[in-house]
């Protein structure tokens, strides 16, 4: 692994109370793996940071986080994976230590920030693995720029994701009922600009509302409570105004044009499993559905059940990124 590289910028950046810093025990944790960090800049003025872990010439796997996360939010497969592969996770705009740029967060912005950060940091086919909102920018970016993604993957992982009808369909607020004086009511929550406290009455309820609680450990819920609370209040209101009124179409879905892997939560409250379910029937249609995975879990997967996702990634990895070469002298090895 290369040497943790932080630029100056960085430091200035750590330092704000606009970008808090992660929870020291998550930040010791992922400058443990060595992360070489960069910045990539977009067309309306945004800088994402880019966080790259283990070999430069190992195959890539490229992570996208969700709503109200950060790069960090992928530990558990920056450790199970940065041995085996360089993996790329980099910050959505206005989140963890990306600046915000001109353009509000959108199904169109995430889209075109995935195509920046592809075009800068990733030199030879990834597979590309996106959760919640980082799926929706996979979905975008499929639909926005597919002739970039065809040269760029050759794999997609969709995670606990959606195409829209969020602000209808989520049973993440229990009164929602699709009337229109429950969204109108959903909205108001979800736009709240209040800073999320610390405490075991929030680790409870996100442990309820978010993560199949039947399952979940209070390590896990404190992990995803410690990465969301280091989200800007105000970009978090207003990206969660944005993805209620997603509508990306099916066509996004259509799009996809490697093999994808569909993961959902059969506990997802946030966004749920039929939302995904919706999504693998689509690709099943196209020929591109590698696998539809529903997991025991809430809506982070990821981080319920680390040890089957990076095993979900993993092998499509292995199928995809492997060299004619490798793949021959793989089974041969087995043989001898």
């Amino acid at each position: 692994m290369g040497c943790a590289i932080v630029s100056a910028l960085q430091c200035e950046t750590m330092n704000s109370s606009t970008f808090p810093p992660v929870h020291r025990e998550i930040a010791a944790a992922v400058r443990m793996c060595e992360p070489t960090v960069s910045w990539v800049d977009t067309a309306d003025g945004a800088r994402l940071r880019v966080m790259s872990f283990g070999p430069d010439d190992a195959p890539t796997i490229v992570l996208a986080h969700g709503w109200a996360c950060r790069a960090e939010y992928w530990l558990p497969q920056i450790q199970g994976l940065a041995g085996e592969f360089r993996v790329v996770c980099y910050d959505q705009r206005g989140h963890g230590f990306s600046s915000t740029g001109d353009r509000d967060i959108d199904g169109d912005v995430v889209g075109d920030d995935l195509a920046a950060v592809m075009d800068a940091a990733v030199a030879s086919p990834a597979i590309v693995i996106g959760h919640s909102m980082g799926g929706i920018s996979i979905l975008s970016w499929w639909k926005r720029h597919p002739e970039q993604a065809k040269q760029k993957s050759v794999g997609a992982v969709l995670a606990n994701t959606t195409l829209g009808s969020i602000a209808t369909e989520t049973r993440l607020l229990p009164f929602n009922n699709g009337s229109e004086l429950a969204i109108r009511i959903g909205r108001i929550l979800l736009g709240a600009t209040l800073p999320m406290p610390r405490g075991r009455l929030t680790r409870d309820a996100v442990r309820k509302l978010v993560m199949n609680p039947r399952r979940t450990t209070d390590e896990q819920a404190n992990f995803v409570c410690e990465i969301a609370r280091t989200c800007n209040a105000g970009v978090r209101a207003r990206t969660a105004l944005a993805l209620a009124d997603l509508d990306l179409g099916d066509e996004a879905a259509e799009a996809v044009g490697v093999p994808a892997v569909v993961t959902t939560g059969t506990f997802d409250q946030v966004l749920p499993d039929s939302m995904g379910k919706r999504i693998a029937e689509i690709i099943d249609r196209t020929g591109h559905l590698e696998a539809l995975v529903e997991l025991e879990t809430g809506h982070t997967g990821n981080i319920e059940a680390p040890e089957k996702f990076n095993d979900i990634a993993r092998k499509l990895a292995e199928r995809y990124l492997l060299t004619p070469t490798e793949a021959d002298a793989e089974p041969a090895a087995k043989a001898g």
